[in-house]
C-alpha cells in the first residue's frame, strides 16, 4: 500500500510539472509569437509568409500536452473558471459563423479563442494561482533579459524604415512583432517585480522592474504609457485600501468599473469621438477608425457582421466600402468593445462588458484579498485588460498579449471560488499536488 500511494503521489507531481511546462510553451506561443526578430511586414499587406517549423513544433507539443492534462483533470472544474458572460460570448462567436459572409474566418478565430481558454484554464487549475503567477513572473523576467539582448544583436529589435509608419522608426520592439505588443508585456513585468519587491525585498527585483520600465519607455507606446499612469494610481489605491475595510475596496473597484463603462458609452457617439480625437490624423487615426466602426454597426445591430469578419477579410470586405488605404486595411478598430459591437452586435458588446469588466470585478469583491499577492496581481491584470481594450482590440483575440494576461488574472481569481463538494475535493487535491511540487524544490 505505501508503494502504491507513493507511485500515485509521483504521478500527480509529474502532472503538475507537466502543467508548468505546458504553461511556459503557451506563453511562448502567445507572447513571443512565430517570428521573433523577423523583418517587418507592411500592415497594408494581406499576405503572410509561412509559419516557421520550430513554432509549429512548439504549438503542436503545447496542445498535445494540453490534451493530456484535460483528460487527467475534471472537465467541470476546467470550465468553472470561465465566467457565464465569457462562455456566452464564445458561444455567440461560434454561432456567428452561420450568418457571417466569411464563415471560415469566424469559425477559425472562435476555435482559437476556445483552445486558448481551455489551455489556460487547465494549466492554472493544475498549477494553482500562486504557482501559476510565479512561473509567469519568471517568464516575464526572462523576456526582459532577452529583449535587451536582442537590441544588441539584431537591427530588427527596433522598428526600421521598412515599417509602414515612419513615426515608429527606432522604437524598441525586442523579440515581439510590434512595439505595442512589447510595451504591455514589459509594463506588467515592471509591476510584477515591483510587487514582489514589496512582498519579499531584494534590490535585484527592483532592478528587473526598472529595466522593464526602461523598455516600456524605449517602445514609445503612448497607449501603454497612458495606461501605466492610470494603473499606478490604481496601485496606490489598492495598497492603501488593503489596510482598511472591505467597503473601501468595493467603492474603489465599483468606481473603476463605472468609469470604464461611461467611457465605452461615450465612444459609441460619432460626434463625441470626432470631438475627442480630432480630424483623425492624430492618435493613430482612431477617430476615423471608430467612426467607420460605428457607421457599420448600424447595419446589423443585433447580429453584427460575424466574429472576425469585419477587418482584414480581403479587398471585398466591408471596410473597403467606407475607406481606402491604411484605414481600410487596418487589422482592427483599436477598440475591442467597438470591434465586438460591429462583429457580434449589441449582444456581443453587452457580454464583453460583462465578461471583461463587471463579472471579474464582482469576483474580486467577493473572493479577492488584497493582502494576497496573487490577488493583487490579478487586480492589476484585470484593470489593465479592461483599459487596454479601450485603445486596442484585445478581448477575444487569441494572439493578443493583453487577452492572455487578462485570462491569467481572471482564471487565477476564479480559482478561489467555493466549489460544489465533489469539485472542491478534486480542487483540494490539485492544490496539495502543486504545494508538494513547490516544497520539493520547484519554486
Amino acid at each position: 500500500m505505501p508503494t502504491k500511494a507513493k507511485n500515485r503521489a509521483d504521478k500527480t507531481v509529474n502532472y503538475s510539472n507537466l502543467a508548468a511546462l505546458t504553461f511556459i510553451l503557451l506563453l511562448i506561443i502567445s507572447l513571443v509569437g512565430p517570428k521573433p526578430l523577423a523583418e517587418p511586414i507592411a500592415v497594408t499587406s494581406l499576405d503572410r509568409s509561412s509559419i516557421p517549423v520550430w513554432y509549429q513544433l512548439i504549438f503542436g507539443a503545447c496542445y498535445f500536452l494540453v490534451f493530456i492534462l484535460v483528460v487527467k483533470t475534471n472537465i467541470k472544474l476546467i470550465f468553472s473558471l470561465l465566467s457565464p458572460p465569457l462562455l456566452a460570448i464564445i458561444v455567440l462567436a461560434l454561432a456567428s459563423a452561420t450568418w457571417s459572409l466569411y464563415p471560415g474566418a469566424a469559425l477559425t478565430a472562435a476555435l482559437r479563442v476556445i483552445a486558448l481558454c481551455i489551455a489556460m484554464s487547465v494549466c492554472i487549475t493544475r498549477l494553482g494561482a500562486e504557482r501559476a503567477w510565479r512561473v509567469f513572473g519568471w517568464f516575464l523576467a526572462s523576456l526582459v533579459f532577452f529583449n535587451y539582448i536582442s537590441l544588441f544583436i539584431s537591427p530588427y529589435s527596433m522598428h526600421t524604415a521598412q515599417d509602414w509608419d515612419y513615426r515608429i522608426i527606432g522604437a524598441w520592439r525586442g523579440l515581439h512583432e510590434h512595439k505595442n505588443i512589447a510595451a504591455p508585456i514589459m509594463f506588467f513585468a515592471a509591476f510584477y517585480w515591483m510587487d514582489e519587491y514589496f512582498c519579499r525585498g531584494g534590490m535585484w527585483r527592483i532592478a528587473i522592474s526598472a529595466l522593464s520600465l526602461g523598455f516600456v519607455v524605449g517602445t514609445g507606446s503612448k497607449t501603454t504609457l497612458a495606461l501605466s499612469l492610470c494603473l499606478l494610481i490604481s496601485l496606490f489605491l489598492i495598497y492603501h485600501s488593503r489596510r482598511h475595510s472591505r467597503e473601501i475596496k468595493t467603492i474603489v473597484l465599483l468606481f473603476f468599473v463605472i468609469a470604464i463603462m461611461a467611457i465605452s458609452v461615450l465612444l459609441t457617439d460619432k460626434d463625441v469621438t470626432a470631438f475627442l480625437l480630432g480630424d483623425g490624423s492624430g492618435f493613430s487615426g482612431r477617430s476615423v477608425l471608430w467612426q467607420m466602426v460605428l457607421a457599420n454597426a448600424s447595419v446589423a445591430p443585433l447580429t453584427g457582421f460575424g466574429f472576425n469578419s469585419f477587418w482584414r477579410v480581403g479587398v471585398d470586405g466591408p471596410t473597403y466600402d467606407y475607406a481606402v488605404g491604411w484605414f481600410a486595411a487596418s487589422y482592427s478598430g483599436h477598440n475591442g468593445y467597438l470591434d465586438l459591437l460591429v462583429t457580434l452586435g449589441y449582444p456581443g458588446l453587452i457580454f464583453a462588458l460583462g465578461g471583461l469588466i463587471v463579472w471579474p470585478m464582482l469576483d474580486f469583491v467577493r473572493w479577492g484579498a488584497l493582502v494576497d499577492p496573487a490577488c493583487r496581481k490579478a487586480a492589476i491584470g484585470l484593470g489593465f485588460g479592461a483599459l487596454h481594450n479601450l485603445l486596442e482590440s484585445s478581448f477575444m483575440v487569441a494572439s493578443s498579449e493583453a487577452f492572455v494576461l487578462w485570462l491569467i488574472a481572471a482564471f487565477s481569481l476564479r480559482l478561489r471560488r467555493p466549489q460544489p463538494q465533489g469539485l472542491q475535493e478534486h480542487k483540494n487535491n490539485l492544490d496539495l499536488e502543486a504545494n508538494r511540487v513547490v516544497s520539493g524544490g520547484f519554486k
